[in-house]
């Protein structure tokens, strides 16, 4: 199974970071699992629950939970334009299925089974149901994060979002909105478990794969863009984040796409008693698992 894109989550907490390039599924198999997404925590007890490209999130309280990374290219392949959407989780008629498919999975990942092809068969069958059941139109999608998710930071996080193109230093952006300095950064770390700079540069970097995989625009282009001094500083500061240049993620496959949420290695006595959650829950959904499972 490749392991950039399925993963067992059993630390209780795992730090702020943002989803790019693609979504994240969270499916808690023993207990709740809390998560934060930009200003609104929500507690998710054994249902699929969809992170977006570019939301901010962290988590907090988990116990054991399913996550499945899907980069945009695996949309891509299969002709779905991926950018123009959101997706959400309340929306899928067939979770059902898609529960089965994600068993099937992460039982050969705690095989340590190598990714084969009836795997990618299931992984494509999983985009499909998101893609054609769990999609929402893109700025109907923003219209809801400015007040479903981004709360006491609403002004601050939504000027942001609409100027990203521009030069956002900490003192333009807090001139802008009358606080001072020490005031906004105080709120990002203390409000969204992420400094100022951070929660900026990961989401010029977020527009910046979008064009990258979408255009052929050059990396000058981007830059100017996106506000950046020059090229060399835009690469200079992907690469601190995604430890290759902007050309080389542009050729990166889409098994070696990866969240910047580092999940622990799983080991040891926690393999089986994973696996004896999924084998309970395969035993539970058997009629509607029509793959023999050894």
């Amino acid at each position: 199974m490749a392991k950039s894109c399925l993963h067992i989550l059993t630390n209780n907490e795992y730090a702020t970071t943002r989803c790019q390039d693609g979504i994240v599924l969270f499916w808690p198999i023993d207990g709740e699992i809390e998560l934060q997404k930009f200003r609104k925590s929500k507690i998710i007890e054994d249902d699929i629950y969809i992170i977006n490209h570019l939301d901010v999130f962290s988590i907090k309280n988990n116990k054991k939970t399913i996550m499945l990374y899907l980069s945009s290219y695996w949309f891509a392949e299969l002709g779905f334009t991926f950018f123009n959407y959101h997706y959400t989780a309340k929306l899928i008629k067939s979770s059902y299925n898609l529960k089965c498919l994600l068993l099937k999975l992460t039982y050969r990942y705690l095989d340590n089974q190598p990714l084969n092809d009836a795997d990618i068969r299931k992984l494509q069958d999983i985009i499909k149901i998101i893609a054609k059941e769990a999609s929402m139109d893109k700025k109907i999608a923003q219209n809801q994060y400015r007040y479903a998710y981004y709360g006491d930071l609403r002004d601050e996080l939504e000027y942001i979002y609409q100027n990203v193109n521009q030069r956002l230093t900490l003192k333009s952006v807090a001139d802008k909105l009358f606080v001072s300095k020490s005031n906004l950064s105080s709120q990002f770390h203390l409000l969204m478990g992420m400094g100022f700079k951070k929660y900026i540069d990961t989401l010029k970097i977020g527009k910046s794969i979008e064009i990258l995989l979408t255009t052929d625009s050059t990396i000058s282009n981007i830059s100017e863009h996106l506000g950046f001094s020059s090229s060399s500083t835009y690469s200079k500061m992907f690469k601190s984040y995604m430890d290759i240049t902007p050309n080389e993620y542009r050729n990166l496959s889409k098994y070696n796409k990866c969240l910047m949420l580092k999940p622990e290695p799983l080991v040891g006595k926690m393999v089986q008693e994973v696996k004896e959650i999924i084998l309970n829950y395969i035993e539970h959904y058997k009629n509607h698992l029509t793959d023999v499972i050894h």
